[in-house]
């Protein structure tokens, strides 16, 4: 980059010297230009060459040949490299916004500040708590895993009420859509196991979508609600606690309405947006702003350079 930007200067410093009447000086600069403009030129051949090594854009290749003195062999190794960089960093973001929307599903901690904590959920559910109580543990919590699982091993009624809450919590929201659709793959897997396909739509939707829980539900005698298929199920308080602790925190927002999926469309942007400041944060510019001078084709400057070197030389 550097070589580019003080070819082009030495050779602005020639016209200039030639159009104030200094004859030397403008010979000794448009030399000094050629020069170094000169080792700046890509061989074709090689440009075409690194292209297919590395399958890489034009740009690319040439860039790359310049920050490397026409090295092919150190070019593709660069380009390699930076392909890597740009993989992992890729894999970094995409880890990153993943991790985001599963703390955003598990809901915020109690004291409204952040939301709960993903990775520390999974610890507790690979030690074997019931992933609605692991998640209301962080959620009382606020996250501080040492005070969850005291929380899990000491308070556990406390827990398993407000699961309770959030399965009737889950069901009522759900009675405010009667419009949801239920997947076809849920209804072909109810409807495999024995119960008519309108008794597994129904129970779908009163169950949230979460299969295994209205099974379970229907196995053990249980009725479903009657009326509005968006009603709450007719469970007693052990038959909803053993449903409730089958919840998966992570899918249990409810179906939106469209007013509600368009805000949701917003957030979705606000999302993107927020992909791109973790992007930034994350990912070094892996082009750098220096190679940006190397992708000069030089057509402009030996323009110049033919255009000048005439009239300087006939001074």
């Amino acid at each position: 980059a550097e070589k580019l930007l003080m070819g082009r200067l030495h050779l602005l410093q020639a016209v200039t010297a030639h159009l104030t009447g200094r004859p030397n000086s403008a010979k000794e600069l448009m030399d000094l230009a050629v020069s170094e403009l000169n080792a700046l030129k890509v061989n074709s051949s090689q440009l075409a060459q690194l292209m297919a090594l590395c399958n890489c854009t034009e740009r690319t290749a040439r860039i790359a040949l310049r920050a490397c003195g026409h090295d092919i062999q150190r070019a593709a190794l660069d380009l390699m490299e930076k392909a890597e960089q740009r993989k992992h960093s890729d894999g970094l973001l995409k880890a990153k916004s993943a991790k985001r929307r599963r703390d955003h599903a598990l809901g915020r901690t109690a004291n409204g500040s952040s939301y709960v904590d993903a990775e520390k959920y999974d610890s507790l559910c690979s030690m074997g708590f019931p992933r609605i109580l692991a998640k209301e543990a962080l959620r009382q919590c606020d996250n501080d895993l040492s005070a969850a699982l005291t929380v899990l091993h000491d308070s556990r009624e406390v827990l398993e009420l407000a699961a309770r809450d959030e399965f009737r919590r889950v069901h009522s929201q759900q009675a405010e859509d009667s419009s949801v659709e239920v997947p076809d793959e849920l209804l072909a897997q109810g409807v495999t196991m024995g119960f008519d396909e309108q008794t597994v739509r129904d129970g779908l939707k009163q169950f949230n979508m979460q299969l295994q829980p209205l099974i379970d539900h229907l196995v053990s005698g249980g009725s479903l609600s009657s009326g509005d298929a968006g009603g709450s199920a007719s469970l007693d308080l052990d038959q909803e606690l053993a449903a409730a602790l089958m919840l998966d925190p992570e899918q249990l927002r409810p179906h939106r309405s469209a007013t509600k999926a368009r805000k949701r469309s917003d957030s979705d942007d606000e999302r993107a947006q927020m992909d791109e400041a973790i992007m930034r944060d994350l990912v070094p510019d892996l082009d750098g702003e220096d190679e940006e001078y190397l992708d000069s084709t030089l057509e402009r400057e030996f323009e110049l350079v033919c255009e000048y070197s005439a009239l300087i030389q006939s001074v």
